[in-house]
């Protein structure tokens, strides 16, 4: 399979107008992306095109499926960094606390310190505070092991 085709794919699956099969859709290619063998850099390309699709939709399970499966393909591919994560930031106001729970992860994944001055604001959200403390650990990796619990 063809970074081409895959990519070629998911566009198409985002002409679907009923956002209910979109978010079948989104599931099932989620699943066929992790399945299959991608190089890391085509593993890039696909989750830039899905996090560039999520300004797009106002609709929380379609944003919030679409981060998963960008999670997904990262875990399965073990592909953490080299994402253009800015592509979110203009849309970080109105996500709920699950999809700003995955942004606080892939920040945390980056490495990226710029990230920092968008994770910090969540130590003090109450339901996120763990995960922006969990993000910060991930960013400051290597530097400093000694922080404890979450």
């Amino acid at each position: 399979k063809t970074l081409m085709s895959s990519l070629e794919k998911l566009k198409k699956i985002f002409d679907e107008p009923d956002l209910k099969k979109l978010d079948t859709e989104i599931s099932a290619a989620g699943d066929m992306l992790a399945g299959c063998e991608l190089r890391d850099s085509e593993v890039i390309k696909i989750v830039n095109f899905l996090l560039g699709r999520i300004e797009h939709y106002q609709d929380d399970t379609i944003v919030e499926n679409i981060l998963n499966v960008c999670l997904e393909i990262m875990t399965a591919h073990q592909v953490f960094a080299g994402f253009d994560l800015d592509v979110i930031l203009p849309c970080l106001i109105r996500l709920n606390a699950e999809c700003s729970s995955y942004m606080l992860t892939f920040w945390g994944f980056s490495g990226d310190q710029k990230y920092r001055q968008h994770i910090e604001p969540f130590l003090s959200v109450d339901g996120l505070k763990g995960e922006a403390e969990e993000a910060l650990r991930e960013l400051d990796y290597g530097k400093d092991e000694t922080t404890s619990g979450t």
